[in-house]
């Protein structure tokens, strides 16, 4: 029914303070909002806004849901809120970390950052302006940089370091629909030259054999502490294309050949190396070591 805020207001005085559980509108810019409250105990309102499916939200669209976050805020008793990309299906290959997400606009508290994170600090870099209100933190980024390539450009290095350096366990994992199809995600999931062809760069495991009498996959790893585009050598970190590799291979418990697997085993060349980049590995199932100089032996990282 059409209607003014005016008339907005008039008819929610008339759902009742205890029997109203749902309700929803669109604006005149073809935004859906619905409401809707749970029930027993202090039931809470969920409210969630959607821009017109597949289509991409102006920049004033964006902005002006980033002055409404940073005014909500001062609700009391509001608990969260976000401003996330619904991704197609070829853009889901990027790491989720926790809180950050891919999420333009959160509010977070200092507390579960440090409950997130080993490094908070490197949460907090990832956006372009935090907001404080109150207790609550509200972290805004890339409000302009809202298509695929664009996003993609502002985050995707710092969403990479995020998953390396959050808590065990609470990044997300999308399966890739057959790898991005087009062209324009090449600087983020093909292997290759990163600066003479715009490529991801080099992998950084190497095959190292099968073992049938474990069923297990081993690979070697080695990574550099120094920018390729600063003068360091290929590679610097595992590639987002191989923790897939990884992930896929610990979750189909076989092999291309279709042997069977019950580990995938990646001992890296020196112990920093593991350090820095196990917590993806880790996370999607694999078992991560480092070979110890004096001893000649591999030693595991659990954590």
């Amino acid at each position: 029914m059409p209607g003014s805020q005016e008339d907005l207001e008039v008819k929610i005085t008339t759902f009742g303070s205890s029997k109203a559980r749902y309700f929803a509108m669109v604006t005149k810019d073809e935004t859906r909002l619905s409401f809707s409250r749970g029930v027993g105990g202090r039931p809470t309102w969920h409210i969630e806004g959607r821009y017109p499916s597949e289509t991409v939200p102006t920049v004033e669209w964006v902005e002006a849901m980033a002055k409404l976050a940073v005014a909500a805020a001062q609700i009391p008793g509001l608990q969260h809120q976000a401003l996330a990309r619904h991704e197609r299906a070829w853009a889901q290959f990027p790491p989720l970390p926790p809180l950050a997400r891919c999420n333009h606009i959160v509010t977070v508290t200092e507390s579960q950052v440090a409950d997130a994170y080993d490094d908070p600090d490197a949460f907090w870099r990832c956006w372009d302006r935090v907001e404080r209100v109150g207790k609550l933190r509200v972290c805004i980024r890339g409000l302009h940089d809202l298509d695929d390539e664009a996003w993609l450009a502002r985050t995707f290095e710092s969403t990479m370091h995020l998953a390396r350096v959050a808590k065990p366990g609470q990044t997300m994992y999308s399966t890739p629909w057959h790898g991005p199809q087009s062209a324009a995600f090449a600087p983020w999931w093909e292997y290759g030259d990163i600066i003479a062809d715009e490529r991801a760069g080099y992998p950084a495991l190497s095959f190292v054999g099968y073992d049938p009498s474990t069923r297990t996959v081993e690979y070697a790893g080695f990574c550099t502490t120094t920018d390729i585009a600063k003068g360091g050598p290929d590679p610097r970190h595992v590639l987002i294309r191989e923790i897939h590799e990884v992930r896929a291979l610990v979750k189909a418990k076989k092999d291309r050949e279709d042997r069977p697997v019950d580990t995938v085993r990646i001992v890296f060349a020196e112990e920093w190396m593991a350090r820095r980049e196990r917590r993806p590995l880790l996370d999607v199932g694999a078992r991560v070591f480092f070979m110890d100089r004096k001893t000649g032996l591999d030693v595991e990282i659990k954590d």
